[in-house]
């Protein structure tokens, strides 16, 4: 697998965007110019109507650093191409995936979780509960299209980012009702606080006329 650093945006979307995802093209088509950008997937999210967007660089340096570029005048000329899509711009967070995260974000749907350790219990305690479920998910592909998850970069309550990826919202709700799962999700919340959000996430090169190809 890669060793790419994950920035994870998850911000209000303008109605633009709410009703026409095509609106994002000219900022990925801009962003994607840069060394150290590779994978770029994004949707308009379940639960609050938020655009949530995966964007794989080189490293957390590599982004650091193209915010840097001519004093940060590359980055504001980003910055008002997307407000076309984003409608209050929120810091980004940065998610280092212990495996490949691509087969679940290429799958039809996804759960995003962000993890947050109750007193008490420590990280360790929460990744080998982690580390089962992404091994299940990764097991049972005739129902599921795997899981991935990793630490957060920056110092935030939420540790960890968990993914799993789906064909349909309808197998999602019958294996997570379903031991094992469902026993294992219970354990993560007997352990963790858990914010969850679901989205059909695409790549940026199916809105684009002839596609990328390092996409």
């Amino acid at each position: 697998m890669n060793n790419w650093t994950w920035e994870i945006a998850y911000e209000p979307a303008t109605n633009a965007y709410k009703n026409d995802q095509s609106v994002v093209v000219a900022a990925f088509d801009f962003l994607r110019q840069y060394k150290g950008v590779h994978n770029i997937f994004h949707a308009l999210e379940s639960e609050k109507q938020h655009i949530l967007a995966f964007v794989a660089w080189d490293s957390y340096e590599s982004h650091e650093a193209y915010m840097k570029l001519d004093d940060g005048k590359v980055f504001a000329q980003y910055v008002e191409y997307v407000k076309r899509a984003i409608r209050d711009a929120l810091p980004p967070r940065h998610v280092h995936f212990l495996s490949d995260p691509l087969p679940v974000l290429n799958a039809r749907v996804q759960e995003i979780t962000s993890v947050t350790p109750k007193e008490g219990v420590t990280e360790e305690d929460l990744a080998i509960v982690l580390h089962k479920i992404v091994t299940y998910a990764n097991s049972v592909l005739t129902v599921a299209r795997g899981g991935a998850y990793g630490h957060y970069h920056e110092t935030v309550p939420e540790k960890f980012m968990l993914i799993t990826g789906w064909p349909s919202y309808a197998a999602l709700h019958k294996v997570r009702q379903s031991a094992p799962l469902s026993e294992m999700m219970k354990e993560l919340k007997s352990k963790a606080e858990l914010v969850m959000a679901h989205a059909e996430l695409m790549p940026f090169n199916n809105l684009r006329g002839s596609g990328c190809s390092t996409c």
